[in-house]
């Protein structure tokens, strides 16, 4: 039968999933995105380059005018014929042809291996770009003169402007407001200044922008759907092995802990006959840690366990912390360490107290077992807000970066491999881990961290 509500650590590795296929998603989209409008970007600049490039041309093949630089029509000009099937060109003395034929055997004059014509392709530019385009003249003496025939949107006050702001930036070509310029210098001191209006090109690029990211975050809030729905099953053998995992350890806990039962109880007639015995003793330690553990295990499989649910009700954990303490003071003199206790009287919380306070016992035994330094342990209870903070404080051997503290709720971890077994540290690794899960079935947090004076804390965090 499917199971109703999916384990925690399951959504986790289902969210991070959807969250990592998301972001790859998004980034190889905007990766797209970027490299589009990059491409086109770079088409559109060398298309105005060439362009004020073939115009500028075009406008130096002309007569020489007054001021002894190139335009695109003499005054005296015809003026530009409508496009009526024939075509129109530059001579190798700046002269305009018109050629009526429609045929295409006519061919345009070449110049440097390069059609300038209509049907070289360059005379089209002017057909495409003459009413965007501009050929500003200044002389020695400052006198501006636009040299076109299209001066529709600027007047002669606006272009000295535009070309007096472009002469001084000093660069041969660039951007200047909406327009892409191009200086050149005559031989008789004057500057000519062709400008590109850009205008349509910058809009073209804003569009292509705003269509390539619409589609980009669509095609981002498709897949994440699309993902979203296919994570379960992504994650199902990850489920599965989890479940099965699980069921091992509690199933391995229960079959061996009647042959402990029976090895103990064998023990126990052997020291009556045989009296005591170190051989026997040892048996019977070891046999003890080996309860512990399985009884660890199954502990800590069923809180694993999706259908384990803890019942809260209101109680004074005030008066669980005092207990503890008092429970723990002889076990801390024993050991020739010293607690020190700040209990902050009437703080009450909703929790299940039995689990609380088996986290209060872990807590206490794991920061007795691991005290250094000054061998003094700080017990600490208080309230803040709606919030309530059992810590724990002791020095300790660093053999944990402080970044890495968290590692120490891992299962089968301890904080002082070295020497555990050495001095009677004899741990599983496991208090820590059953505390943590004990914890997040309360709802509530606990944490390790390091203090400014480098000893270590353990703080759990519950709503009152």
């Amino acid at each position: 039968m499917k199971q109703k509500h999916e384990d925690k650590m399951i959504r986790k590795a289902r969210y991070k999933f959807v969250l990592g296929a998301t972001v790859a998603t998004f980034a190889a989209m905007l990766m797209l995105v970027l490299a589009i409008n990059l491409v086109r970007y770079v088409q559109v600049r060398r298309q105005q380059e060439e362009t004020l490039q073939s115009l500028s041309r075009h406008e130096m093949a002309g007569p020489v005018g007054e001021a002894g630089h190139g335009v695109f029509f003499p005054d005296n000009a015809p003026p530009f014929p409508e496009y009526d099937g024939g075509g129109y060109y530059f001579t190798e003395d700046g002269e305009i042809e018109y050629d009526d034929d429609d045929s295409d055997e006519s061919e345009p004059w070449e110049k440097d291996g390069r059609g300038e014509g209509r049907r070289g392709g360059r005379g089209n530019a002017y057909t495409q770009f003459g009413g965007r385009y501009y050929e500003i003249s200044v002389l020695q003496d400052g006198t501006v003169s636009l040299s076109t025939k299209n001066t529709d949107a600027m007047t002669s006050e606006q272009a000295g402007t535009l070309a007096a702001a472009v002469i001084e930036e000093g660069k041969e070509t660039g951007y200047r407001d909406d327009y892409r310029y191009l200086v050149r210098s005559g031989a008789d001191g004057t500057t000519v200044v062709s400008l590109l209006d850009c205008t349509m090109d910058a809009k073209s690029l804003s569009d292509l922008r705003m269509i390539t990211a619409a589609v980009g975050l669509l095609g981002t809030l498709a897949a994440f759907l699309f993902i979203l729905f296919t994570s379960k099953k992504a994650v199902m053998p990850l489920a599965e092995s989890m479940e099965k995992q699980k069921r091992f350890i509690t199933d391995a806990g229960h079959e061996l802990k009647t042959p402990l039962a029976v090895i103990a109880t064998n023990m126990d007639i052997l020291t009556m006959d045989l009296g005591e015995n170190e051989w026997v003793e040892g048996t019977k330690k070891q046999v003890g840690r080996l309860r512990k553990l399985v009884n660890n295990l199954v502990s800590l499989s069923k809180m694993d366990e999706q259908d384990t649910v803890f019942e809260a009700a209101p109680f004074s954990i005030s008066d669980a912390a005092f207990e503890c303490v008092d429970l723990y003071e002889s076990v801390a003199d024993s050991a020739g360490k010293r607690l020190e206790a700040d209990i902050e009287e009437g703080v009450n919380v909703t929790a299940d107290e039995n689990s609380i306070r088996q986290i209060f016992s872990i807590l206490m035994d794991n920061a007795i077992k691991y005290a250094e330094g000054d061998r003094v342990i700080r017990v600490r209870l208080y309230r803040e807000g709606r919030k309530a903070y059992f810590e724990t404080e002791n020095d300790w051997v660093r053999n944990v970066d402080a970044a890495k503290l968290d590692t120490l709720f891992d299962r089968f971890t301890r904080g002082d491999r070295s020497r555990s077994n050495a001095d009677g540290k004899s741990g599983f690794g496991l208090g820590l881990a059953i505390a943590r899960a004990a914890a997040e079935k309360n709802n509530a947090v606990l944490t390790a961290s390091e203090t400014e004076e480098g000893k270590l804390r353990f703080t759990l965090c519950l709503h009152c």
